[in-house]
C-alpha cells in the first residue's frame, strides 16, 4: 500500500467495510493496529457508521476494548463525528475500566467536543467532574476549559465598566488553580491572555504576560488583540513595535493582521478631516494619523513578502477603507491574483461604510461573475449597502406607506441570490434582511422573514421592534415586545427599542402623555425585572422618554439611580430640560457634566436657542433687535465648542437666529465647509422668524433652483412659515403642489401640515386651509388644530376658532398652551370675557383636565388684554398682580394700552408709575410714548411735558421721536 498515512486509512476502512477476512477481529497487534487506523479514518470522513461497527467489533474483542489507546481514539472518533451521546457512553465505560485518573487525554477530548459543538456550560461540567474524581488536568485540559469560558463569556453584556463580571471570576478561579501550568505552557497562557481580554481585565492579561518566562509570537499577539478588543488601539501598537525591539520577534502574518486591526481602532476614534467635497450632502472623511500609522504597516509586510498573504491583504483592505481612503483598499485588492471570499467581503463593507452603496453593489455583482460563491457574510454585506441606500433614497407613498421602492427592489434581488444558495438560513444574515426591509419602509416583508425564521435571537426581535418603530407603528411594537417574553428573555436593546416606540407615541398619537407615561413606567417594572434597568443605555432611554412625556421628575430620578454616568446619560438630562421648557435648569446640567462633547453643546445650544422665546427683545445700535442674554450666553458656548474642535455649526447657527442675530447666523452659515440641507432649513427659517420673509423666499428660490432634490419637508415648512409672514398665497399654492406630487403631506408630518395650513388661514384663504386639513389625516395632531385656529384667529374669524376648539375636543385632545393662546385671543376679539375667564381659571387650577399645560406669561397677557378691551381695568390690574412671573413691557404695554382707549387717567398713571420703577422702565420707551398718548388726549398737557423731558433724558427721544401735534393731542 503506496500513498499518504491518511490514504492507507481510508484502504483499511475499506477492507473492514467489505469484511476482508485477513482484518478480520483476531486480537493481535496487527489487527488493533488496523483498528486504531480504521478508528482515525472513520473520525477523518465523519463516518460514524463505521465507527459504530469497529466499536462493536471491540466489545466482542478483549485486547481491543482493554486497550486504553483504542478507548481514547473510540471516543475521539465519536467527537469528530459530532454523535457526542456516545462519545460520552464510550468516555465513561473507558473511566469505569481504566479509572478516572488514566484518562485524561480522553477527558480532553470529550471537553473539546462540547465546546467545539457549542455546549460550553457542559464542558465546563466535565472539568469540574474531572477533578472531582482525583484526574490531574494537565495543559490541554486547561485550554479546553479556557475556551469554554471564553464562550461563556462571549454571550455575557459588559456593565457600565465594560467588565464581564462572571467570565472574570471564572477565569479567576481557573487561573488560580493551575497558576504553574500557565506559566509553562505557552498556548495555555495566551488562551488565558484572551479570555482576560474578552472579559474586560487587561491589567490581568498583563499580569499573565509578565510571569511567562518565555514570550514568543502567540503571547505578544494575544495581548495585542486584548488591547485592541477593549478599543486601546495606540497602545496595541506599541506593544507591536516592542515585540520586535525588546522581545526580538519577527512578526508573522497573525501579528500584522493585528497592528492593522490597530490601526482600525484608532481610526474609529479619530476625528476625520474633509479631503474633498462633491455635492451639498458628500463629503469624505480621512483619518490621517491612522491612515499614516497603516501605511508604515503595510511597508513592512511588503518588505517581509507577505503583503500577499491572503490574511494580510484582507486586513490592509480594512485598515484602508476605515481610514477613509478606499482608493488604496482597491489597490491592495485589484492586486491580489486570486482574491478569497473574505477579500471580495471586506472590499464591499469598505465601499459601503465610505457611503458608495452602489460601488458596493457593483463589486458583489463582479463577485458572481468571476465565480466566486458568496457566502454568509457576503449577503451581510450586500444588505447593510441596501440599508444605506435607503437613508438617502426618498420614499414614494405606497398604499398608504412611506417606501424606498429602489432599494427594495434590490434588496429583494439579493435576498434571492441568498435563498438560492441557503443563507439566508443563517441568523446573522436573517436579521440584516430584517433590518434592510424596515429601512425600505416594507415592515411587512421584514414581518414574512421573521415568521419564517427557524431561530429567532434577542437581536431578530429588537430589529422588528425598531422597524415597527420606524414606521409609525408604536403600538405594534409594543405588543411585539409583549409576545417576545413567551420566546426569549429581553435584553436591554429590547427595552431600549420598546422605550423608543413608547416616545415616539409621547411625541404624536391620540393617546394622551399620561397614557403614554404609564406605558412607559410598565416597561421600567419589566426592565427591572429582568435586570436591564440598570444598563446605561435603557437608563439613557428611560429619562428621554420621560422627558418626553413632562415627567421631568421622573427623567432626573432615573438618572440620579444611574450608577455610573456617561456623556449619553448627561446629554440625555441636558436634553429632557431642554424640551420641557427648563432651559436655565439644562444650562446648570451642562456646566455640571464635566469635559462635554459635541452632542453636549448641541444640546446646550438648543437650550439656549428656546430660552431666547422667552426673553423680549433688545434693539442694539444697528436697529435690528436680539435677546441679548440668550445671545451672549449662546457666544460662550460657540467659543467653547470651537476650542475644542467639535462640530456643532448647524445648531450655532439655529442658535443664533432664534435670537435675532441674522449677522451672525448668515456669517456661520457662510464660513461652513460643507452647509447641508439642515444649515440652510435653520436660515431659512431665522429669517422668517424675524420678519426677512422676502430673504427668506429668496434663499428658498436659489435652493429650489439648484439643490431642489435635497429640500426636505423641512425646507418647505420654512418657506411655507415665509409665506404666511407675507400672505403669499401664490407661492403656498406652489408649495403646495410639490407637497402633492412627491407625496409629502400624506408621511404623517404634522408640522408641515400645519405650515400649510397656516399659510392659507392667514392668505385669507380659510376654505383651502379647512381641505388641506381634512385631507391629510392629521385629526389627531394638536399641531395642527393649532396651526387653524392661529389663522382663524389672525383673520378675526373668532367663531371659527372656538368651533374648531369644540371639534377638537370631540376628537379627544386637550388643548396645549398654543391652542389656549388662540381662545383667549378670539374671545378677547368677540367681547366673550366671561368665557375668557372660564378657560383662563381651569387653566390656572387644572380642573377638568382643560390642558396639557400650566398657564404661561402669553396666556396672562392674553387675558389682560380681554378685560382691557371690556374696560375692566381694575381686574386686569389684580391679574398682573397674580401673575407668577415678573411683569414684562409687553404686561405694561398691554395694559397702558387699555388705559388709552377708555382714557382712564387714574388707572394709567398708577400702571404707568409701577413700570417706571421696574427694570423694563429703564430700557423701554414703548411705555413713555403710550402715557404721551393717555396724557395729551386728557389735556394733560404739564403731566405730558413731564413724560417727553424724561424721555429725552433716557432715551434721547423728543424732536425727533414725537411731533408738537403728537404733544397737544396725544394722538
Amino acid at each position: 500500500m503506496r500513498g499518504s498515512p491518511v490514504a492507507r486509512r481510508f484502504w483499511i476502512a475499506g477492507c473492514l467495510k467489505r469484511r476482508l477476512p485477513e482484518h478480520s477481529s483476531t486480537g493481535n497487534v496487527n489487527s488493533l493496529g488496523i483498528a486504531l487506523a480504521a478508528l482515525e479514518a472513520a473520525g477523518d470522513s465523519r463516518d460514524v457508521d463505521l465507527g459504530s461497527k469497529i466499536h462493536a467489533d471491540a466489545s466482542q474483542c478483549e485486547a481491543w476494548s482493554s486497550s486504553i489507546y483504542f478507548s481514547g481514539i473510540l471516543v475521539k472518533m465519536y467527537v469528530r463525528c459530532g454523535s457526542l451521546a456516545a462519545a460520552r457512553d464510550a468516555f465513561h465505560s473507558m473511566r469505569l475500566a481504566h479509572g478516572s485518573a488514566n484518562v485524561v487525554v480522553a477527558w480532553n477530548v470529550l471537553m473539546l467536543g462540547y465546546v467545539e459543538n457549542g455546549e460550553e456550560e457542559k464542558a465546563l461540567q466535565l472539568f469540574d467532574f474531572m477533578r472531582s474524581q482525583g484526574a490531574t488536568p494537565d495543559a490541554r485540559t486547561l485550554l479546553a476549559a479556557v475556551k469554554a469560558i471564553t464562550l461563556r463569556a462571549a454571550k455575557e453584556t459588559r456593565d457600565s465598566l465594560g467588565i464581564k463580571l462572571r467570565g472574570l471570576d471564572d477565569a479567576m478561579a481557573l487561573h488560580s488553580s493551575a497558576k504553574g501550568t500557565c506559566e509553562l505552557d505557552v498556548f495555555v497562557a495566551s488562551s488565558l491572555m484572551d479570555l482576560y481580554g474578552r472579559c474586560g481585565s487587561m491589567a490581568d492579561a498583563r499580569r499573565v504576560f509578565d510571569r511567562m518566562k518565555n514570550h514568543d509570537l502567540v503571547s505578544w499577539t494575544a495581548l495585542i488583540l486584548g488591547h485592541i478588543d477593549n478599543g486601546d488601539g495606540e497602545l496595541a501598537l506599541e506593544l507591536f513595535s516592542c515585540m520586535q525591539t525588546q522581545g526580538s520577534c519577527v512578526p508573522d502574518a497573525r501579528a500584522f493582521v493585528a497592528a492593522l486591526q490597530a490601526c482600525g481602532s484608532i481610526a474609529g476614534e479619530e476625528e476625520g478631516t474633509v479631503s474633498f467635497l462633491d455635492s451639498l450632502n458628500d463629503r469624505k472623511l480621512v483619518k490621517w494619523k491612522s491612515l499614516q500609522l497603516g501605511m508604515a504597516i503595510h511597508s513592512q509586510t511588503a518588505s517581509q513578502g507577505l503583503d500577499t498573504d491572503p490574511y494580510v491583504t484582507s486586513s490592509l483592505i480594512d485598515m484602508y477603507s476605515k481610514c477613509g481612503s478606499v482608493t488604496e483598499a482597491r489597490k491592495v485588492f485589484d492586486r491580489m491574483s486570486c482574491p478569497t471570499v473574505v477579500s471580495w467581503n471586506v472590499m464591499i463593507l469598505g465601499y459601503v461604510e465610505d457611503g458608495q452603496e452602489e460601488v458596493a453593489l457593483e463589486v458583489f455583482e463582479a463577485m458572481q461573475h468571476r465565480g466566486y460563491t458568496p457566502d454568509a457574510r457576503t449577503f451581510v454585506a450586500a444588505f447593510k449597502a441596501c440599508s444605506s441606500l435607503a437613508a438617502t433614497e426618498k420614499g414614494a407613498l405606497v398604499d398608504g406607506r412611506m417606501v424606498k421602492s429602489g432599494c427594495l427592489q434590490r434588496a429583494s434581488s439579493v435576498h434571492r441570490k441568498a435563498a438560492s444558495c441557503g443563507c439566508d438560513r443563517e441568523p446573522f444574515v436573517a436579521n440584516s434582511l430584517l433590518d434592510t426591509y424596515c429601512k425600505c419602509g416594507s415592515v411587512e416583508d421584514a414581518v414574512r422573514v421573521f415568521e419564517k425564521m427557524k431561530r429567532r435571537d434577542a437581536i431578530s426581535w429588537t430589529v422588528l421592534l425598531l422597524g415597527y418603530v420606524e414606521s409609525r407603528k408604536a403600538e405594534a411594537a409594543l405588543d411585539l415586545l409583549a409576545e417576545s417574553e413567551n420566546h426569549i428573555t429581553p435584553d436591554p436593546p429590547m427595552f431600549v427599542a420598546a422605550l423608543k416606540a413608547c416616545s415616539s407615541l409621547a411625541a404624536g398619537s391620540k393617546l394622551s402623555k399620561l397614557e403614554v407615561l404609564e406605558r412607559g413606567m410598565a416597561i421600567h417594572t419589566r426592565a427591572r425585572r429582568f435586570g436591564c434597568d440598570g444598563d446605561t443605555f435603557v437608563a439613557n432611554a428611560l429619562v428621554d422618554l420621560y422627558a418626553k412625556c413632562g415627567s421631568i421628575l421622573d427623567s432626573r430620578m432615573v438618572f440620579d439611580s444611574m450608577p455610573r454616568h456617561s456623556m449619553v446619560s448627561w446629554n440625555s438630562l441636558v436634553q429632557a430640560y431642554a424640551e420641557n421648557g427648563e432651559e436655565k435648569l439644562a444650562l446648570e446640567v451642562f456646566a455640571a457634566a464635566g469635559t462635554p462633547d459635541h452632542v453636549t453643546y448641541t444640546a446646550a445650544l438648543k437650550a439656549c436657542a428656546s430660552l431666547s422665546s422667552g426673553e423680549e427683545a433688545t434693539q442694539i445700535e444697528d436697529g435690528t433687535s436680539v435677546k441679548l442674554r440668550s445671545l451672549e450666553k449662546g457666544m460662550e458656548l460657540h467659543c467653547g465648542a470651537s476650542r475644542r474642535g467639535y462640530e456643532v455649526a448647524n445648531s450655532v447657527l439655529d442658535m443664533y437666529a432664534k435670537c435675532g442675530s441674522l449677522v451672525d447666523a448668515r456669517r456661520v452659515f457662510d464660513t461652513m465647509l460643507c452647509s447641508s440641507i439642515v444649515s440652510w432649513n435653520s436660515l431659512l427659517l431665522g429669517y422668517a422668524g424675524n420678519g426677512e420673509s422676502e430673504v427668506a423666499l429668496g434663499l428658498f428660490a436659489h435652493l429650489q433652483h439648484h439643490h431642489r432634490e435635497v429640500c426636505d419637508a423641512r425646507t418647505y415648512a420654512a418657506a411655507l412659515k415665509a409665506c404666511s409672514a407675507c400672505s403669499a398665497a401664490t407661492l403656498a399654492k406652489s408649495i403646495h403642489a410639490v407637497l402633492c406630487r412627491d407625496g409629502l403631506l400624506d408621511i404623517g408630518d404634522a408640522v408641515l401640515v400645519s405650515c400649510m395650513v397656516d399659510a392659507y388661514a392667514k392668505s385669507g384663504l380659510a376654505l383651502d386651509a379647512q381641505q388641506v386639513f381634512d385631507s391629510t389625516q392629521q385629526s389627531f395632531c394638536v399641531i395642527t388644530w393649532n396651526a387653524l385656529m392661529t389663522g382663524y384667529c389672525a383673520r378675526g374669524e373668532s367663531d371659527r376658532v372656538l368651533g374648531a376648539l369644540q371639534s377638537m375636543k370631540d376628537e379627544g385632545l386637550k388643548p396645549d398652551a398654543i391652542t389656549l393662546v388662540s381662545i383667549l385671543s378670539a374671545c378677547s376679539h368677540t367681547g366673550l370675557v366671561e368665557m375668557a375667564k372660564s378657560h383662563f381659571e381651569a387653566l390656572v387650577r387644572g380642573a377638568g383636565g382643560e390642558s396639557t399645560v400650566g398657564p404661561v406669561a402669553e396666556h396672562y397677557h392674553c387675558m389682560i388684554d380681554t378685560l382691557g378691551r371690556a374696560n375692566r381695568l381694575e381686574e386686569a390690574m389684580v391679574l398682573v398682580d397674580s401673575m407668577p412671573f415678573t411683569a414684562s413691557g409687553v404686561t405694561w404695554s398691554t395694559l397702558l394700552a387699555a388705559c388709552c382707549k377708555w382714557n382712564n387717567v387714574a388707572v394709567g398713571k398708577a400702571v404707568f408709575d409701577r413700570f417706571v420703577e421696574s427694570d423694563i422702565g429703564s430700557r423701554d420707551s414703548a411705555g413713555y410714548m403710550l402715557m404721551v398718548k393717555l396724557y395729551g388726549s386728557s389735556g394733560l398737557w404739564k403731566e405730558q411735558s413731564f413724560v417727553l423731558q424724561t424721555m429725552a433724558a433716557k432715551f434721547g427721544i423728543f424732536s425727533s421721536g414725537i411731533s408738537n401735534d403728537d404733544r397737544r393731542c396725544g394722538s
